[in-house]
């Protein structure tokens, strides 16, 4: 870092691509510019930029029953007993009525605020669709939940939520780490090498990764993470279907 005028602010390990992560300050220099000068001159070091992704939208507006997308017909086989999902999004406010016996195992990256219900608002909303026992939002009722959080609000912008792509990547390796059989990515950004790296370990290793992408329903997103290999994309149709 002192090579290239550069701040530590964290460091880590991620044990499932046996790779150590470096989150450095750029002390007012071109992030870009830096990046690609170091990856010129270090070999054994892959410099990125620190990207920011955002959870995707959970407006119910013209909402109708999840019963349309055809899961009663999955409910009378499987309530999803003996599969563990693992959910990168925001923190979860586990004490919401609809996650009430729902169960649920949750790892933040950061200090949460329990009183700002805002910042924990999409990823309570993800959780109740995932694993709540209510027969109108559970998908997956009977489904184990590890759920990670990974987004934050901003310092003055409550309902803005973003996570950057270190914070990411060391939420997706917990979700290899846990051995999840389903991870869950209600998220959209730009390509990102990290992040990139860690969805392709988890798809390597069989655990089926869905991603968000986005509600539009349009051909040729390049929405990431969705738009990785072996990634299921899921988009959204409106009330005529």
């Amino acid at each position: 870092t002192k090579k290239y005028n550069l701040k530590s602010a964290s460091k880590s390990i991620l044990p499932s691509i046996n790779t150590g992560m470096v989150v450095t300050k750029t002390n007012g220099q071109n992030p870009l510019r830096l990046t690609d000068t170091i990856n010129k001159k270090e070999k054994a070091v892959e410099a990125s930029t620190n990207n920011i992704f955002k959870t995707a939208s959970t407006s119910f507006r013209n909402a109708y029953s999840m019963y349309e997308t055809g899961v009663r017909f999955v409910h009378e086989t499987t309530k999803g007993r003996g599969t563990m999902i693992c959910m990168v999004d925001t923190p979860v406010d586990i004490f919401h009525p609809s996650l009430s016996n729902a169960h649920i195992e949750t790892l933040d990256l950061f200090d949460i605020d329990p009183k700002n219900k805002e910042s924990m608002l999409h990823g309570t909303s993800v959780a109740g669709v995932l694993v709540s026992q209510n027969p109108h939002i559970g998908i997956a009722p009977k489904a184990k939940l590890y759920a990670v959080g990974a987004f934050k609000a901003e310092k003055y912008h409550p309902s803005n939520l973003k996570g950057a792509s270190s914070d990411v990547a060391k939420a997706i390796d917990a979700c290899i780490q846990h051995k999840a059989d389903v991870i869950n990515l209600s998220f959209t950004g730009g390509k990102d090498s990290i992040v990139e790296k860690m969805v392709k370990k988890a798809v390597e290793k069989g655990i089926v990764v869905v991603a968000a992408a986005g509600n539009g329903g349009n051909w040729g997103s390049t929405i990431y993470p969705a738009l990785l290999p072996g990634v299921l994309a899921a988009t959204a149709v409106d009330e005529n279907k």
